[in-house]
């Protein structure tokens, strides 16, 4: 197939991702362009994991699309839906932070995409704002999860060792040495918060792995300073539960899904106090019309009285 290549995406470790179109049909692809030396035995498309595990998940309108997958004497060439719309993180960082109801629907994504990994025996493994993308650039963008290259398969009690993710996003039991897909909705909780404020919620006073590791294992997690007083008991109900270091007590993704929260698009805490409000209001209204009335009626009575001593002394 011909294939015109338009724009280069980014590249790291072997992994180049250019914009490319086919010249015979003029449709647009995300194309990933993987050495066959980074990839150990591999030598086909059949026998590279992101391959596999991206052809073995379902259809999903939240997970980029592998479209067809060309091999030739230097590398293995992925085409998927092309998203143009930036990453999450870009619109975190332009925004300074997500309200609670912006932050719920994606959030709600974000959670569904783990969940449906989680139920096919796929651990994303290196979920990152940066490896959520945007389709388009409007505000109501459809978000899509990529880059399924540090993934795996699992099965249920299996556990792994290898030490692999995006430092500030990666789990306790990561650095621990011992993990299974219970680190998703970890990193999941930190996009969360990121989201929420405006900061990841465990970074080193220096960046260092080893500054991240003690901080994610040993530093506190702040609900405190600005802006957290600000945000809803329910979103920093949920937040722990995500960020619960025991892996056993976190919070699984259905879990995740079924929060309050979540459920109530964000709005829950804002939900209620409206309601506080508004039944504030009703009760002051009815307490101004009583006072109106006892008013209105006293005055009455002040002109009878007034009459009556007019007509005993006439």
């Amino acid at each position: 197939m011909g294939v015109r290549e338009l724009e280069n995406l980014g590249q790291h470790d072997g992994i180049v991702v250019r914009k490319c179109m086919d010249e015979e049909t003029h449709e647009v692809y995300a194309r990933k362009s993987i050495l066959k030396k980074t990839l150990g035995t591999a030598n086909a498309t059949e026998d590279v994991l992101e391959v596999a595990i991206m052809k073995h998940l379902p259809a999903h309108p939240n997970i980029v699309a592998l479209k067809k997958t060309v091999s030739d004497h230097e590398s293995v060439h992925l085409f998927m839906e092309l998203c143009e719309g930036g990453t999450l993180f870009e619109r975190i960082l332009t925004k300074g932070r997500y309200t609670e109801r912006g932050a719920a629907p994606l959030m709600r994504t974000i959670a569904e995409v783990v969940q449906t990994c989680h139920k096919h025996g796929v651990m994303h493994h290196d979920l990152t704002p940066k490896n959520l993308l945007f389709v388009n650039k409007c505000e109501d963008s459809p978000l899509k999860a990529i880059d399924f290259g540090a993934s795996v398969f699992f099965k249920r009690g299996e556990k792994f060792t290898d030490i692999v993710g995006t430092p500030p996003y990666m789990a306790p039991e990561i650095w621990k040495g011992e993990y299974g897909p219970e680190v998703d909705v970890w990193s999941v909780g930190v996009i969360l918060y990121f989201m929420l404020s405006g900061r990841i919620p465990f970074k080193p006073r220096k960046e260092s792995l080893h500054g991240y590791m003690q901080e994610i294992l040993y530093g506190t997690l702040d609900l405190e300073r600005d802006p957290w007083p600000k945000v809803s008991n329910s979103a920093k109900s949920l937040l722990r539960h995500m960020l619960e270091r025991d892996p056993k007590a976190r919070y699984n993704a259905e879990q995740v899904l079924n929060h309050p929260w979540l459920r109530e698009e964000g709005c829950m805490d804002h939900c209620n106090t409206k309601a506080k409000n508004m039944k504030l209001l009703s009760h002051i209204l009815k307490v101004s019309s009583w006072l109106h009335l006892g008013s209105s009626g006293s005055n009455r009575r002040g002109h009878d009285e007034q009459g009556h001593i007019a007509a005993v002394r006439a």
